[in-house]
C-alpha cells in the first residue's frame, strides 16, 4: 500500500509548473541561499517557515533544477502518512482498522494532491 501510495504521489511530479505559493517558497529559499542566510528567506516569505526551510535545504543540496526535486520531500512526507495511519489504526482498534486507514490515506485524491505541493499540508497532517 505504501509503495502504491508513493507511486501515485510521484507520478508525473514535475509535469506541472510551480504555482503561486510554491513559487514564493522556492524564490525565498533561492534568495536565502544566494545570500547564504535562511533568515533572508524568511524576510521574503514568512508564511509556513517549515516549508521554506525544507525547500531551502533541497535547494542547497540539489539546486533548483526541477519542480520534481523541490516537491520530492513533500511527497516523502505525504507517503509517510500511510504507514503512520496503519500503525495508528492498529493501536487504536486492530489490524483491520489500520489497513483500512492506510488504504484511505494511500488512495485519497486530496491527500495525494497535498503531497505533491510545496506547501505545509503534509507537515501539518504528519504532526496532528
Amino acid at each position: 500500500t505504501t509503495i502504491l501510495g508513493f507511486i501515485l504521489r510521484i507520478w508525473h511530479l514535475g509535469t506541472y509548473d510551480l504555482w503561486v505559493d510554491e513559487i514564493w517558497h522556492a524564490y525565498s529559499a533561492f534568495v536565502g541561499i544566494q545570500k547564504n542566510s535562511f533568515n533572508q528567506s524568511l524576510e521574503i516569505y514568512k508564511n509556513a517557515p517549515s516549508t521554506t526551510l525544507i525547500t531551502y535545504w533541497v535547494g542547497q543540496v540539489f539546486g533548483f533544477k526541477s519542480e520534481a526535486l523541490l516537491r520530492l520531500p513533500f511527497v516523502i512526507l505525504g507517503t509517510s502518512l500511510i504507514p503512520l495511519g496503519y500503525i495508528t489504526g492498529k493501536v487504536l482498534k486492530n489490524e483491520k482498522v489500520g489497513l483500512i486507514f492506510a488504504y484511505i490515506i494511500a488512495f485519497s485524491p486530496v491527500l495525494i494532491i497535498y503531497s505533491r505541493e510545496i506547501r505545509f499540508y503534509s507537515i501539518i497532517l504528519l504532526i496532528t
